[in-house]
């Protein structure tokens, strides 16, 4: 999978269910859907159409993942076995090879981890970065 996922033509081809982004592009699309809708005096979406997009829809079971998880348009929400934290205020998605965007409302947070090339070695980075990153600035992942 990870051959196949770091070809030229993979990256380049369209794929509606992947990007092909920095991690600073991704965290700062998540910054403006944790804000007022804004990147750089670029309004990308009115505060009632992120409110509208992130309001969870579902808490349904989920077999991929194995349990019910809370769902928008497009986000999953803050679960206890989730990087993003437990707040359904957090929401982002996970990528391959264990990437990550999310934002979290509350604190006006965000954050994302990409890879340069997809793996399939072991190991959660994405999640212990992002406590370490938590626990600098302050801003709590539960409660």
């Amino acid at each position: 999978m990870a051959d196949l996922s770091n070809a030229p033509d993979a990256m380049r081809g369209p794929n509606p269910a992947i990007a092909t982004m920095t991690a600073r592009a991704a965290a700062r699309v998540y910054a403006a859907l944790a804000g007022d809708g804004e990147i750089d005096g670029f309004r990308l979406l009115s505060k009632e159409t992120i409110d509208e997009a992130t309001a969870v829809r579902t808490t349904a079971f989920a077999p991929v993942l194995g349990g019910p998880v809370p769902k928008s348009y497009g986000f999953f929400h803050g679960h206890d076995d989730y990087e993003m934290g437990s707040r359904v205020a957090c929401f982002g998605m996970n990528g391959s090879g264990v990437s990550l965007a999310f934002a979290d409302r509350d604190h006006r947070f965000s954050f994302a981890f990409t890879h340069n090339r997809l793996t399939a070695g072991p190991g959660d980075n994405a999640g212990r970065i992002v406590g370490v990153v938590r626990d600098a600035l302050g801003v709590p992942d539960r409660g």
